[in-house]
């Protein structure tokens, strides 16, 4: 069974865990716009307007590092991957790793400790 996530590493938790508050606010934001969209596409909506007007509210930036996210170090990365195996079977592993406005050589460092730490771990 596959399963995707939103995943940046970091040598460090903390930067890690906020650098792509920003960019994941973004995304997750747009997303639930889209769904309001009843006719033509977000292109010339106001999604500012959209985030002031909302009727619910999007799960904090915090659950979703708790549950939905893999923003951490490369062993948290790992001890999360391995959970999904070993409670649910999980086969396939899709990181979405550049999402928002994320500064590419950020993403590329995320990308280069997934490679070299984390991915050996599940060959």
């Amino acid at each position: 069974m596959p399963y995707f996530r939103f995943v940046y590493l970091d040598e460090e938790e903390q930067a890690a865990r906020e650098y792509p508050r920003q960019s994941l606010t973004w995304v997750r934001d747009l997303g639930g716009y889209r769904r309001t969209i009843t006719h033509g596409d977000e292109i010339n909506m106001d999604l500012d307007h959209w985030r002031r007007t909302r009727t619910a509210e999007p799960a904090s930036y915090e659950s979703e590092l708790d549950t939905t996210c893999y923003f951490g170090t490369p062993e948290q990365c790992v001890e999360r991957i391995t959970k999904l195996r070993d409670e649910h079977g999980i086969g396939y592993f899709g990181a979405s790793m550049s999402f928002g406005s994320m500064e590419h050589s950020k993403v590329m460092q995320s990308m280069e400790l997934f490679a070299r730490e984390v991915m050996p771990r599940f060959r």
